[in-house]
């Protein structure tokens, strides 16, 4: 079915636009409208977009025949948004803007597709949430659960003009990326995983990690805030913040002012590299690991709370923490038969524990500091000596 004209009903009314035997084609430049009314595009094929506008929601659903044929694309010549609403619901079966990305004007959306790769702009710089629709529909997901369209390749990206919020889970089964874009800031409260995939968040302003954070395999997961900090909160016991389950991809997180970490780092083999504009903080217990991958942390000053580590387990992955103007607090550093640098721009106090523990395990250790190195240990009788 062809549309060439546009379509419009009165305050309340609600459209709904179905085929039963093909495709839905919105012509270039036709305009579904209802002021107030839900408006739905159902077809047993695909549904190509020209421009979809209500203060309602918006319902499409490709592949209504459930025979794993049928996507969602963008019809519309520009950038313009082809779906303008409250929210809106995609369910495909071949990828929804897999080619030229479904430009989106709403408050809140998810996606779900079985195959093909799911790629959705929010035009509008008051942002986007990821959630679940007034239809049930939540997050967004590659399903992948039909083997003859497992290829590997299909991939999740958002990118919005303003923030992006997680409410609901973003999985990609496929072994594909998933990639969030944000001109302002990013808040996870919701798992995003991928199977040996890469995972991109990046953002200009702050990046708040409030939910894990998984890949496996080769997969990498790479974290940056251009203009602002990164905060990892999730305090989820089940779960680190950031994991690569059995894998060797590398972690990044990257921020022009603070890196703060409230939940664990595990990046299987892989390497971890950190680095602040200013400060970075390792809340008390949280740990950082990988296991023979190294560890490097570059930030103005280090701060390693009680309880805290970092360890490259049994292997020879390398660590070393490097301040550019402020002091080094460490705690536990672990390098296994591996080396262990701790450079210093101010003092490197080399124990932040109440208590005499092992701070440093390694084969070789090189301390620079341009103050001094060691703090007093009050616990030793003699306030002024340092036995460390």
């Amino acid at each position: 079915m062809t549309q060439d004209a546009n379509i419009t009903t009165g305050v309340d009314g609600t459209i709904d636009v179905s085929a039963d035997n093909g495709d839905i084609t919105m012509a270039n430049g036709t305009v579904t409208t209802s002021v107030n009314g839900n408006i739905v595009y159902d077809a047993t094929n695909s549904i190509h977009l020209s421009q979809v506008t209500t203060l309602a929601d918006v319902f499409v659903t490709a592949d209504s025949d459930l025979d794993n044929a049928g996507a969602i694309t963008d019809d519309l010549v520009g950038e313009a948004a082809n779906v303008t609403a409250d929210e809106v619901a995609f369910r495909a079966a071949d990828g929804i803007g897999a080619a030229d990305d479904i430009d989106t004007n709403v408050t809140l959306l998810a996606a779900v597709t079985e195959s093909g790769s799911i790629r959705l702009h929010e035009v509008d710089g008051s942002g986007i949430i990821i959630g679940t629709t007034s239809d049930g529909l939540s997050g967004i997901t590659i399903t992948d659960t039909v083997a003859a369209l497992d290829s590997g390749n299909d991939h999740i990206v958002v990118r919005s003009a303003g923030g992006i919020t997680v409410d609901s889970a973003i999985a990609n089964n496929d072994q594909g990326n998933i990639l969030l874009s944000a001109a302002t800031e990013i808040d996870t409260h919701a798992q995003i995983e991928t199977q040996v995939g890469n995972i991109v968040l990046t953002a200009v302003g702050n990046i708040t990690v409030d939910e894990s954070v998984s890949t496996s395999g080769v997969g990498s997961v790479h974290v940056e805030s251009s203009g602002a900090g990164i905060a990892i909160t999730d305090t989820d016991a089940s779960s680190n913040g950031i994991s690569a389950t059995g894998g060797d991809g590398n972690f990044l997180l990257q921020a022009a002012t603070t890196v703060s970490l409230g939940d664990n780092l595990d990046s299987g083999s892989g390497d971890i590299g950190i680095k602040a504009g200013t400060s970075f903080s390792q809340l008390a217990n949280v740990a950082v690991t990988t296991n023979g991958g190294d560890v490097l942390v570059d930030a103005a000053s280090i701060s390693m709370n009680n309880g805290s580590s970092i360890s490259t387990g049994p292997a020879d992955g390398n660590i070393l923490l490097k301040s550019s103007m402020g002091n080094i607090t460490i705690e536990s550093l672990n390098a296994g038969t591996g080396h262990v640098a701790v450079d210093s721009a101010g003092d490197l106090v080399v124990d932040n524990e109440a208590g005499h523990t092992t701070n440093v395990t390694a084969a070789t250790l090189q301390l620079t500091a341009i103050g001094i190195i060691g703090a007093a240990d009050n616990l030793n009788g003699s306030p002024t000596v340092n036995n460390n």
